[in-house]
């Protein structure tokens, strides 16, 4: 129903309904008009002018809050806000910002008296002209003597008090019905058909009751369902029956064929702005910024309830790879760019697609638990049905999604990951979740390509990318051999054999060694003597087995996944345990001669305990061999020093240094002064907390790091009384001239030498041994060697080509170089272009040009 005010009920009449039908206590709206009769509105409204002086009777204990508001209206609402915001200050934390509304609707029904709300509304009512846009123009002038006033401070308070009556009507009167209200946009969701009559019943004398005025055209009804609704009249007029409608900007299908209608102006919008960002003179990396801000969030909005199709994916994935790449090397594998060169689930519609749906299910499902039982009743109704449902809502988008992933949906809340791992959506960090399915995608993509392509063979298993992209990451290449190198992993590399295959070569023939041989990517890596001497330079022991590496390593240089690693042992403790704990003393005083004592005096400095945290981490240069540690220091061998190793797939030291902090306050329960030499959480947790708490978690509009912590954190410090707990900034790692400069105190150097210690021995519980450690620096070194070897020899290979092109040149019988190979001049041997110009030659530039014409004699 669309609220047009009318003259049944009043504004204020409406705001204290509503408040009576959310109150458990007083009489509801369905109770007054089933003691009235359905068909007796004038004793419906006396029922409600008893609810009005019950709740006028309230006025008194809060007139004190509100009295005395004098002058214009914009200044008494102001007054009411201030009162608001005292009163919640005192009482409880408002987390829901909606909720906000409904303690504002109870302040105004409580406190307010009637003519300081009705008199500005009445007024703002017969005074307030309006103009309505047709098309290009603007129409007449018209006074507004009916409806909810857009810019009016209480047009939400009305709106959503009017709204929320019906919402209430139907929810008691419709047990199987499902309510949704947006706004003045309203929509119900039944079983039935008969329910649905129910609701249209509803909504019919309800708009009767507060002379509402429906807008029956714009009303629709919808089956996801394979048969045909019967006919449903809404105010005589008969709703239209359709096979798509939109929802909140979303548009829902109800027929497979319907699905690619609609979203076509969102992916053309995105295809437009994808076109522009190939253009822009950026590196690939900030060109996938650009995609992952801009072209996917653009084309995939509503994805998580209505799938894009196959071709849509298919056609956005081109535009994107495109956008990174170029025109060029149509050779490449989309799947490689869209994997090492970018974030997948951010740049790549096919593996953002089902990362979007299985975690945007975890976030709703973990926020608004009230849904979970509902969730399960559609996961059952869809396990049950023989039928071919239609693909259409959240349900069915996460089972396309764990199906394209590999996964197996086993229960409402759980699933079999393709690598035989159940993961529960409502246990576990929301990161560690994250990981799992952007893995997954990674993966699958990587079988696509391995089943397309045979020059990517291997990649089934997976990519070691931390070795694959070392050589990348490295600042050993220049941005030139960087690109070389991007399309050797890619797989876009033209060799003869290629070029005659694409019919652009009359010969697949080597032209560089001379032997006849065809020139493939084994014969150019690996056995054109031509580039012996750049093998050489590169040569490993592991390369006199290269005919037995999988096809990805020995064509691309992309190492796969080993599936026979070093066995790992197993950690000193029990990393599934949540609560596992485990204090052991390095900080024994050996003087004491006294070890069995088991708790010793904690120190206190103005009625709190002091505590030291602090964080540890291993080989923070190898994500691969990345492990932290968590300490935390009461006293010397004292009971609750905390030695562990950090839980979890991520292993940084800021989360250790989070972690402890949560330790500590998970194990005493006193006053404490928390020492910690990290900047990280001091100022989280003094300065930005707060803000962050405000915002959403957000910094700004990107959603904070470490969220899962910060929220285990904010949740602990609720709990104990204010200004118990104090965050101290102590200097890290500091020495004595530290202390003699007065940069720290003897105190916080002890304390925090001491929790450093015990978090170092944390990170030794789960260390990697030393044969895996040996495992993840060979892959590295012998996928940076044949990389590097790799770029090498086509640097060499283009040089002479270069250089008998100059030479027929400078002769005269050969024409113009290509494009390709003058770029390449000017960009490496800008020497030999001159020379082919007319330019002079030193002594040594001959000699070189010399040696190239030689090699090149074949």
């Amino acid at each position: 129903p669309a609220p047009s005010g009318g003259a049944a009920l009043s504004a204020l009449d409406r705001l204290k309904a509503t408040a009576a039908a959310m109150a458990p206590s007083e009489p509801t709206w369905e109770a007054a008009r089933a003691a009235a009769g359905p068909d007796k509105a004038q004793e419906v409204l006396t029922a409600l002018e008893r609810l009005q002086r019950t709740l006028d009777q309230q006025q008194a204990e809060q007139q004190a809050m509100i009295a005395q508001l004098t002058g214009r209206w914009e200044e008494r609402f102001a007054a009411v806000l201030q009162c608001l915001q005292k009163t919640t200050a005192t009482t409880a934390v408002m987390k829901d910002r909606s909720a906000d509304y409904v303690r504002l609707s109870e302040v105004l029904e409580s406190s307010l008296d009637e003519s300081l709300l009705k008199r500005p509304l009445d007024s703002m009512y017969s005074h307030l002209r309006r103009r309505f846009r047709i098309g290009g123009a603007v129409g007449q002038e018209f006074v507004s003597i009916n409806g909810i006033l857009q810019g009016c401070p209480l047009s939400v308070v009305l709106l959503n008090a009017l709204v929320s009556v019906w919402c209430h009507a139907v929810n008691n009167e419709v047990p199987d019905a499902i309510v949704d209200a947006f706004a003045d946009d309203t929509g119900a969701s039944v079983d039935s058909w008969k329910s649905l009559q129910q609701v249209v019943g509803i909504t019919e004398s309800f708009a009767d009751l507060t002379g509402q005025v429906l807008n029956a055209k714009k009303s629709v009804c919808y089956s996801t369902g394979r048969r045909k609704l019967k006919e449903l009249r809404l105010k005589g007029l008969v709703l239209p029956q359709v096979k798509s409608w939109r929802c909140v900007g979303a548009v829902l299908y109800s027929v497979r064929r319907k699905r690619t209608k609609a979203p076509q102006q969102r992916i053309k919008a995105a295809l437009k702005v994808a076109d522009k960002i190939q253009w822009v003179p950026l590196p690939v990396s900030a060109k996938a910024s650009l995609v992952g801000s801009s072209v996917l969030p653009r084309a995939c909005f509503g994805s998580v309830v209505s799938a894009l199709s196959k071709t849509q994916r298919r056609t956005l994935r081109t535009a994107v790879v495109r956008a990174l790449w170029g025109k060029k090397r149509s050779r490449r594998c989309p799947e490689i760019v869209l994997t090492l060169f970018g974030h997948g689930h951010r740049i790549d519609p096919i593996q953002a697609s089902p990362y979007l749906c299985l975690t945007s299910m975890q976030q709703v499902l973990c926020r608004r638990p009230e849904l979970q039982d509902l969730f399960g009743k559609v996961w059952r109704r869809r396990r049950a049905s023989s039928t071919a449902l239609q693909p259409v809502g959240p349900c069915s988008c996460i089972a396309a999604a764990a199906k394209a992933l590999g996964w197996k949906w086993v229960s409402p809340f759980e699933f079999r990951t393709d690598a035989g791992h159940r993961i529960s959506v409502l246990e576990g960090s929301r990161e560690e979740f994250q990981h799992i399915v952007r893995e997954s995608a990674r993966r699958m993509v990587w079988r696509e390509a391995f089943a397309r392509r045979t020059d990517m063979q291997g990649i089934e298993v997976g990519i070691n990318r931390e070795a694959t992209g070392s050589l990348l990451r490295s600042t050993r290449l220049s941005a030139y051999e960087q690109g070389i190198l991007r399309a050797i992993l890619t797989g876009a590399v033209w060799t003869q054999e290629r070029a005659c295959r694409a019919k652009q070569s009359d010969s697949g023939c080597c032209s560089y060694c001379g032997s006849g041989a065809i020139e493939d990517h084994v014969h150019l890596w690996w056995e054109c003597p031509a580039w012996s001497h750049v093998r050489t330079k590169h040569t490993l022991p592991e390369f006199s087995s290269y005919q037995d590496w999988p096809p990805c390593l020995r064509l691309c240089g992309l190492l796969p996944c080993d599936a026979d690693e070093p066995e790992i042992r197993e950690p000193a403790v029990d990393l599934t345990e949540d609560s596992a704990r485990v204090v052991i003393d390095l900080t024994l005083d050996e003087t004491s001669g006294n070890p069995d004592c088991t708790l010793a005096c904690a120190l206190w400095k103005d009625g709190r305990v002091i505590v030291f945290t602090d964080g540890a981490c291993r080989d923070n240069q190898t994500p691969a061999l990345r492990k932290a540690g968590v300490g935390a220091f009461w006293h010397t061998n004292h009971a609750m020093n905390i030695s562990e190793p950090l839980l979890g797939h991520a292993q940084t030291n800021n989360r250790a240094e989070l972690t402890a902090v949560i330790r500590v306050l998970q194990t005493d329960s006193r006053s404490l002064d928390i020492r910690t030499d990290s900047k990280y959480v001091h100022d989280g947790c003094v300065l930005h907390l707060p803000k962050w708490r405000a915002n959403s978690w957000k910094s700004g509009s990107r959603e904070i790091s470490n969220k899962d912590l910060w929220l285990q954190l904010d949740c602990l410090l609720c709990r104990r009384p204010k200004r118990s707990i104090l965050f101290t900034k102590v200097k890290g790692h500091s020495r004595d001239a530290d202390v003699r400069a007065g940069r720290t105190s003897s105190l916080d150097k002890w304390g925090n030498d001491a929790a450093d210690k015990l978090a170092v021995a944390g990170a030794q519980m789960h260390a990697t041994p030393p044969s895996r450690r040996r495992h993840v620096l060979k892959c590295s070194i012998l996928a940076q060697s044949v990389q590097h070897m790799m770029v090498d020899i086509l640097i060499e290979r283009a040089l002479t080509a270069a250089a008998v092109a100059v030479q027929g040149l400078r002769g005269g019988f050969l024409p113009v170089p290509p494009r390709e190979i003058r770029r390449f001049l000017w960009y490496r041997e800008p020497w030999i272009c001159g020379w082919a110009t007319g330019g002079q030659l030193r002594e040594d530039e001959a000699d070189q040009l010399q040696q190239r014409l030689s090699s090149a004699e074949g």
